[in-house]
């Protein structure tokens, strides 16, 4: 993002967004929420763990209006309703290879994130995609019904038809072709060009798309086709989409307003708040005060779906370029710091080794070991 607002009309100018870029951005998003719903697990959000979910995203949600109503009143903000939408999003894609980098959680926490860091990504999708749909009722909220009911439908003839999907997978996913592959990709490109005629909501579809890859592919092949596509995506597709998000920002109005400047750690201490505060309530009999905390602070991580939703905010008139500009700064913030101070966190949590304990070294390789 940073490159982008670097190289865009408001930076050097070596490039303008045009069709061109506009598409690429749009297909780099699509892929974004694709990896995203390949790592919904619906299996998480059942019973207890739901419950737990939907609380602590419905307190997240009380909490947001409050503060956004705080910041239309004092910070100059002009759309409550995105505002705090905006505050209630929690980046799932970028947590889950952070949870696959960490050598010590505790018991239950990674699975507790999930299901809380779903919601936090699934509810505001579909919440804005009924925002947008408002602008052009009732042509959009027919688009957007018929979009749910042809992943419905699309959703019950993968599970009907899986073995057949199995099959293709056995016999062309590891030849040069890669079909399966192919054929999502494409399904992607699909939704790119539905969006150009009649404006889908690319975030949703992706999230939609992915889940269906997920529910109709076996766990061994998920693992297959999930690594391709997680490939294609963070080395090519969504870096492209952070960079002409970045080329659209508006950042002369930061460098022209200092006062701007300070709203984007007070917008990353109020998400900190409206995501953070319900899961350290909720949870406090289930983990000790600094997995808490730790968790607090992953679920507070933010930056994907607020860029989505500042940029097509200002592409339909709900949000003016400099509010989207502070909103996406803050989201990169808390991405920056948030997972960073939960991984220390949870290492103060982690229980000591006898080594430590005692503190001696343990043995390297060739060495005696001496009695303790």
């Amino acid at each position: 993002m940073a490159l982008g607002a670097w190289i865009g009309p408001q930076g050097l100018h070596l490039v303008s967004v045009g069709p061109f870029l506009t598409n690429i951005s749009a297909f780099g998003m699509g892929m974004l929420f694709l990896v995203a719903g390949l790592e919904i697990q619906p299996d998480l959000l059942r019973g207890k763990p739901l419950q737990r979910a939907l609380t602590a995203w419905f307190a997240s949600a009380g909490l947001a209006v409050v503060v956004a109503m705080l910041l239309v009143s004092f910070a100059g903000f002009d759309n409550l309703q995105i505002v705090a939408l905006a505050l209630t999003t929690t980046a799932l894609g970028i947590l889950m290879p952070v949870l696959r980098d960490r050598t010590h959680l505790p018991e239950s926490y990674a699975r507790t994130l999930i299901s809380v860091a779903t919601l936090g990504e699934v509810a505001p999708t579909v919440i804005f995609s009924l925002l947008l749909a408002g602008q052009r009722a009732p042509e959009e909220a027919t688009i957007l019904v018929a979009f749910g009911s042809v992943s419905i439908l699309g959703l019950l003839l993968v599970r009907r038809h899986q073995s057949r999907w199995e099959e293709l997978f056995e016999h062309t996913m590891q030849r040069s072709a890669q079909l399966p592959t192919r054929l999502v990709v494409g399904a992607l490109i699909l939704m790119v060009v539905l969006n150009n005629v009649v404006q889908i909501n690319l975030a949703l579809g992706g999230l939609v798309l992915g889940l269906l890859v997920r529910e109709g592919t076996a766990h061994r092949h998920r693992l297959k086709i999930g690594e391709r596509l997680d490939g294609l995506g963070q080395a090519f597709a969504i870096p492209l989409f952070f960079i002409v998000s970045g080329m659209q920002l508006d950042v002369r109005a930061l460098a022209q307003a200092p006062s701007l400047w300070g709203l984007v750690p007070l917008l990353a201490l109020a998400m900190l708040l409206v995501r953070g505060l319900p899961v350290w309530l909720l949870l406090r009999k289930q983990l000790s005060p600094r997995s808490r905390l730790a968790l607090a602070l992953d679920n507070a991580t933010q930056l994907p779906l607020v860029v989505a939703m500042a940029v097509m905010a200002r592409q339909a008139g709900l949000l003016t370029p400099p509010d989207a500009t502070v909103l996406v700064a803050a989201a990169a913030l808390t991405v920056l710091l948030f997972p960073a101070l939960a991984t220390v966190v949870l290492e103060g949590d982690r229980p000591l080794t006898t080594a430590e304990l005692t503190g001696s070294e343990p043995p390297g390789p060739g060495q005696p070991t001496q009695p303790s």
